[in-house]
């Protein structure tokens, strides 16, 4: 079993500024404070602010000050703080700023700016530099807990845009697998969404790494709860095909089932919609919506597109056959025709008026609206004033922008690699 504590920085009486926290909506971000003591059950450390105030902390997102070079702590407060991009074109630079002041929290920050660049800037060419980066890394990395993240890491930006065959991502895996250090919940997580692995495969390696969590054997740094939503996100998706896994669906939405994460709410309604719950599926998929709505826009993904073929099929089964109508439209325009559309669809067109089954007139939680829709441009917040007020595209008539600025910006980056000529 590993002793977490024998990896923890030594920051106990010693001076440290805090990267990243928030509590109840107050910002703790670059505050400096002292570490009075390490709390086993929380795994956080307990900091004593400036002020007096006391809160507590995870390790991660410590950094110590006074012996750190004051050169290589505000590089890794701008890391933080700004993920420019021109950062990658600059690694040996970096690696020579934090070669000598390098500990477990720098690697973290370097491996969260990644991400975050990741995430900003969707376009081939960056992901190709980012891959540069992050391979100049590997090749400096002595912490294993860290080598591990950042093959995770290499394989989401190769993953992207296909820039390494599958069997190379899948050997990378493999290694990740079988020297995981207390890693393995986010190995699983990333192994989940590689296709070189059958289903088969990534279920055995789920129950494996479920008893690997129950034995409490793994590193504070990975996200539990990330890896039971990524879990029932994975089992859902063959639910169908595969009955017997409804049980232990329920079972990991039931350790999850206090999460504030409207994820949540579409696990919900997918598994009720199995269950021909209707109506209480129905309830689960328009909050889903709202959130989607708000912070997605109108965007051709899988999610979006099984939300409506959720939202179709509850409506129709209560009789609701506008409503059923007007979602049918949506998901017509987004999803590929298939066999289920099809069956869908003459559904609707031969539906006949049965009083003893339809509802005369629904309730008004079950009228479906069109939502105001956000700015398809992944940097842009932007959300309509009222309906219709954004222009989509012209050519594929699939996402939706506030201005032409918004348009341009996000043609360059993605949409030119998905848009329906």
């Amino acid at each position: 079993m590993l002793n977490y504590r024998a990896y923890l920085p030594p920051l106990i009486g010693k001076s440290v500024v805090i990267l990243k926290l928030e509590v109840d909506e107050m910002k703790y971000n670059g505050q400096y404070g002292t570490v009075l003591e390490f709390d086993e059950d929380a795994k956080m450390f307990k900091v004593q602010l400036e002020n007096n105030q006391t809160i507590d902390c995870e390790p991660c997102f410590l950094r110590q000050i006074g012996d750190v070079s004051m050169e290589a702590h505000t590089l890794l407060l701008s890391l933080r703080n700004d993920p420019k991009f021109w950062y990658i074109e600059r690694a040996e630079e970096i690696w020579n700023v934090l070669k000598n002041d390098l500990n477990d929290v720098s690697w973290m920050e370097i491996q969260n700016w990644c991400v975050r660049v990741e995430a900003k800037y969707i376009c081939r060419d960056m992901h190709l530099k980012l891959l540069k980066f992050v391979e100049f890394l590997l090749s400096k990395c002595t912490h294993v807990p860290s080598t591990v993240l950042l093959k995770i890491r290499m394989v989401g930006i190769v993953s992207r845009f296909k820039l390494k065959p599958a069997i190379e991502i899948k050997t990378i895996l493999d290694e990740c697998k079988e020297r995981h250090w207390g890693m393995l919940p986010s190995v699983f997580m990333t192994i989940i969404s590689c296709d070189a692995y059958t289903f088969s495969e990534k279920l055995k390696l789920y129950f494996q790494t479920k008893n690997f969590i129950d034995s409490k054997m793994y590193d504070n740094t990975v996200n539990i709860k990330a890896f039971y939503l990524n879990a029932a996100e994975f089992l859902c998706s063959r639910k169908v095909a595969y009955p017997e896994i409804i049980t232990e669906i329920k079972y990991i939405m039931e350790k999850i089932k206090n999460e504030d994460n409207p994820q949540i709410d579409f696990l919900w309604a997918d598994i009720l919609l199995h269950e021909q719950k209707w109506e209480e599926a129905l309830i689960y998929a328009i909050k889903y919506e709202k959130y989607f709505m708000t912070k997605f826009g109108r965007q051709p993904c899988d999610g979006f597109i099984t939300l409506y073929y959720i939202l179709c099929n509850c409506y129709y089964h209560l009789g609701n056959i506008k409503d059923a109508k007007i979602c049918f439209q949506t998901l017509k325009k987004y999803a590929p025709v298939d066999p289920i559309m099809k069956k869908l669809k003459h559904g609707l067109d031969s539906y006949q008026s049965n009083k003893s089954s339809q509802i005369d007139e629904p309730p008004i939680l079950y009228r479906h609206s069109k939502s105001l829709k956000k700015c398809s441009h992944h940097q842009c917040e932007t959300i309509e004033e009222h309906k219709n007020q954004f222009l989509c595209c012209s050519q594929c008539e699939k996402v939706y922008y506030c201005s032409k600025k918004c348009q341009k910006r996000h043609w360059k980056s993605h949409h030119k690699h998905y848009c329906k000529k």
